[in-house]
């Protein structure tokens, strides 16, 4: 073992008379030189301080002074349809302990001590917004403690707090959230808690996980009293302001609907013999409800608010549904069997829209009646002609017979002008015949014109009102207030 020297020898005896006489910490501490100053001081703080229940204070009179800092550190959660956001966060909280006051000097110069958490006083600070059930979630950490009683507790949080969704703007949105941090039993006579105006409050640890960022956040102090106290409560505010990357539902999700959605115009210009309109229009609105539904699935079910993606998903399938609804009258339309004539205002809807188209069209009717009336006069010239060589050759017949046979001669007479009746009402009857076939088929190409022509019609209205509504969203997301 080593020797001691002779000066140190003779400080420890003189230190050991003095603690004799005066036995402060001090020197029993440079009496013993294996023993920790720290330790000496904290078992002192430690047998004075007594329960940690109480509040730190000489005169109870006096309020505690605090102070809160939040840095957001990442984002663990933020379920939009049930409106929660779980944070991981940096908490520092400051006050003074009156208790824990030391002199430096007698401890060998130590002028701070960690100290565990559980065995002092701390603020009962909470989260208002609170919605887990094991409330606010800090580790264990001790809490440094200087010579004169200021108490700083540095602690890493994971909460879980309501957050209220707006999805007006969704995927192009702002969301807003508080966390309100406030004493839970103390009023604002028995402890003021402030906003740390420490330069290291600024937020730079955050990390973003993809889908937010964090734009800014705003620190308030605010003041409430509650019907169950008559005194005021302080609490401290944070306002975590949350922007959303939306690259990936612009091109997964918007871009696809708008080109589904001026695609579905396009089912006005299939022509109507083609017999696909009706199964273009239900695969658009398979797509359409497709779409719907994946947009409902990510948004809470606010029923004060409604997003604009969603009002436009719904302009989809009614435009959809009507285009659907109108192909059917379209073919009902172009197939009708001319038995009613097209109404007088419909006829002027189609000479004022397409005066070319129905020109052809009465041209090619007026073809066909020449045609056909030159085959009809073909066929009564070769009818007389028959009728007339038979004249002839029934008089030669009349000379040869008997002229005695008066009876037979009229009979056959009468016998000649019936056939001959019959045959010009068999005529009369195959003109009236064709005269109705021509004017059947003159009224079902007039049908089919129109049917044409209001397709026609309906696209160009159609397009315009989509254009229309997609300009209005695109301006009202420019606009939007922050």
């Amino acid at each position: 073992m080593e020797q001691i020297s002779y000066p140190v020898r003779m400080v420890s005896v003189a230190c050991f008379l003095w603690t004799i006489l005066n036995p402060t910490p001090s020197c029993r501490a440079l009496a013993d030189p294996l023993t920790n100053p720290s330790k000496l001081l904290y078992q002192k703080l430690m047998d004075d301080y007594g329960s940690p229940a109480i509040r730190p204070v000489v005169n109870l009179s006096h309020p505690t002074v605090g102070s809160h800092r939040l840095l957001i550190s990442q984002i663990i959660d933020f379920d939009e349809p049930l409106q929660t956001l779980t944070l991981s966060s940096w908490q520092r909280m400051d006050w003074r302990d009156e208790f824990l006051v030391w002199d430096p000097k007698n401890y060998s110069d130590v002028t701070k001590l960690e100290i565990p958490e559980a065995i002092i006083w701390k603020p009962d600070i909470q989260l208002y917004e609170n919605v887990n059930k094991e409330f606010l979630r800090l580790s264990e950490t001790k809490l440094l403690v200087d010579h004169e009683g200021y108490v700083t507790w540095y602690a890493p949080m994971i909460s879980t707090s309501s957050c209220r969704v707006n999805v007006r703007y969704f995927p192009f949105d702002t969301q807003k959230c508080n966390l309100s941090f406030s004493s839970w039993v103390y009023t604002m006579d028995q402890m003021k808690l402030y906003l740390s105006n420490k330069t290291e409050a600024t937020q730079n640890i955050f990390m973003g996980n993809g889908v937010w960022n964090l734009a800014k956040v705003l620190r308030t102090q605010k003041f409430h009293k509650y019907d169950c106290c008559p005194a005021q409560y302080m609490s401290v505010v944070y306002t975590i302001v949350l922007t959303r990357t939306y690259a990936f539902y612009l091109f997964n999700m918007i871009i696809p609907s708008i080109t589904l959605c001026l695609t579905n115009t396009l089912v006005y210009l299939i022509p109507p013999e083609s017999g696909e309109k009706v199964q273009f229009a239900v695969s658009n609105l398979l797509a359409s409800i497709l779409f719907q539904q994946l947009i409902a699935t990510t948004m809470p079910p606010l029923g004060d608010e409604l997003p604009l993606l969603g009002i436009f998903f719904l302009f989809m399938v009614m435009c959809s549904c009507f285009s659907i609804a109108f192909s059917i009258l379209s073919l009902q339309l172009y197939n009708k069997k001319g038995e009613k004539p097209v109404p007088a205002c419909l006829r002027k809807l189609i000479l004022l829209s397409h005066p070319v188209a129905h020109r052809r069209l009465l041209h090619r009717v007026s073809t066909m009646r020449a045609m056909r009336l030159s085959h009809n006069g073909q066929s009564e010239h070769k009818s007389d002609n028959t009728s007339s060589a038979s004249k002839e050759d029934a008089d030669v017949e009349e000379t040869q017979i008997n002229k005695s046979d008066v009876d037979n001669e009229n009979n056959a007479e009468l016998e000649s002008q019936t056939k001959t009746k019959e045959k010009r009402t068999l005529q009369s009857n195959g003109r009236r015949r064709q005269s109705a076939s021509f004017k059947r088929d003159v009224v079902i190409e007039e049908w089919r014109l129109l049917a044409r022509v209001v397709d026609k019609m309906v696209f160009t209205l159609v397009l315009i009102l989509t254009c229309a509504v997609l300009l209005s969203l695109i301006l009202e997301f420019l606009n939007k207030k922050e």
